[in-house]
Formats: structure tokens, C-alpha cells, sequence
């Protein structure tokens, strides 16, 4: 029963966190009230219940009977298999359900917009600090692990073909859990993108901090 509870929470976190992406920064994402993009009804509550509205109204909107975008559904279930391993009613386990919540929304705003605002950092910087204050830091011998991978990421930049950003989450990932976790999320969400490209054959540039968030979940997993 618990799981199942952490799983729903964990949806309706990471519904929360595609409004923001969705709505931000040109529209009020805490007090606007949602609407259907097509015919702008403004969406009662059990319109809006992550999973189960989008079930229970068969993927299309209650008033015009436009099809509801897959993608929602996706997030939410996603995020609820993210969340499921962490207690939502132990408050130690929320700096890391803040820090996981925290990448879902920079990768779907990297989705939409190939860039995120400083500003949206701040979660994770916080949960960074929790974290080393609670958990012993990496010894010099682990540090040197991040150096080749570090050093591969900036030349990229410099060449134009990975983002800042990617390197910071990257770095995020090592200092919250480990620097072999983030190699192995990197290598994982390397694999990923590769796969990606090879199925969809996508023209222009591909946001690559999902692919990294995918490949952190799915180290997770095997850990």
C-alpha cells in the first residue's frame, strides 16, 4: 500500500512539475488555474487527477474532446516510478525527492525550450548542501573519476555540442550521490540518446539532460 501511495505522490509531483515547465515564464504556474489549450474551458478538479483524469476521460479534453497530449501521462507515471522507492512520510527522504523532482522539471523545460534559467539550480544547490552536511564527502581517489569525464564535457562545449547545463547536472549527480553513479548515468544516458537517435532519426538538436535524468533513473534501479 505504501508504494502505491509514494507512487501516486511522486505523480503528482511530477504533474506539478510539467504545469511549471509548461506554463513558465509566461504564465502563472502556482495560482493560474488550468485550462484546455484547445477550447481554453478553465478544468474542474477531477479533470486534473494525475493518471486517473486522462484514464477515466479517455486521453481527451471533457468539453471539446480534443485529444489530451500522451506525453502528461507518460511524465506522471514516470515520476511516480521515480518517487516509489522514496517514503514521502519521512521527512529525511525528501532532500532527495526534491533533488529527483528538481531534474525532472530542467529536463522537461530542456525539452521544451533547449535551455533552463539559472534561477531553477536553486533547488538542487540547496538539496546539495543538506546532502554533504548529512553524508560523508568523496575522497580525492573518487574526485579523480570526474576528471576525465569533466574534461571530455567542456571540450564539447567549447565545440558547440553539449550545453553548460548538461555539465553542471552532471556534476549535481556526483556531488548528491557519487562520482561513479555519474559516470554511470552519463554512459547509460549516452546510450540512450544514441538509441533515440537511431529510432526517430530527429532533425537538429537534441536536449540531452533528459537522456542524462533517464540514465540516473534507470542507475537506480540497478542499485
Amino acid at each position: 500500500m505504501i508504494y502505491f501511495v509514494n507512487f501516486y505522490l511522486g505523480a503528482c509531483l511530477a504533474s506539478f512539475m510539467a504545469v511549471i515547465a509548461d506554463r513558465y515564464p509566461d504564465q502563472n504556474f502556482i495560482w493560474g488555474r488550468s485550462y484546455c489549450f484547445n477550447c481554453q474551458h478553465q478544468l474542474a478538479w477531477r479533470d486534473e487527477l494525475p493518471i486517473f483524469s486522462f484514464l477515466l476521460l479517455k486521453g481527451r479534453c471533457r468539453f471539446c474532446q480534443q485529444l489530451i497530449p500522451k506525453t502528461l501521462l507518460i511524465v506522471e507515471i514516470c515520476g511516480g516510478l521515480v518517487l516509489s522507492h522514496l517514503n514521502f512520510f519521512d521527512i529525511s527522504a525528501w532532500v532527495e525527492i526534491l533533488f529527483l523532482t528538481s531534474l525532472l522539471l530542467l529536463s522537461l523545460m530542456d525539452i521544451k525550450q533547449h535551455y533552463f534559467d539559472i534561477i531553477w539550480l536553486s533547488p538542487i544547490v540547496l538539496t546539495l548542501i543538506f546532502r554533504r552536511i548529512s553524508a560523508p564527502f568523496f575522497d580525492w581517489q573518487d574526485c579523480l573519476q570526474l576528471v576525465p569525464i569533466v574534461g571530455a564535457m567542456v571540450i564539447s562545449i567549447l565545440l558547440g555540442k553539449f550545453g553548460q547545463g548538461d555539465l553542471l547536472i552532471y556534476l549535481a549527480i556526483a556531488l548528491f550521490y557519487h562520482p561513479a553513479r555519474a559516470n554511470f548515468s552519463l554512459l547509460l544516458g549516452c546510450l540512450l540518446c544514441i538509441i533515440w537517435a537511431f529510432w526517430k532519426k530527429p532533425k537538429g538538436e537534441l536536449p540531452f539532460l533528459p537522456f542524462i535524468t533517464s540514465g540516473l533513473v534507470l542507475a537506480l534501479f540497478f542499485s
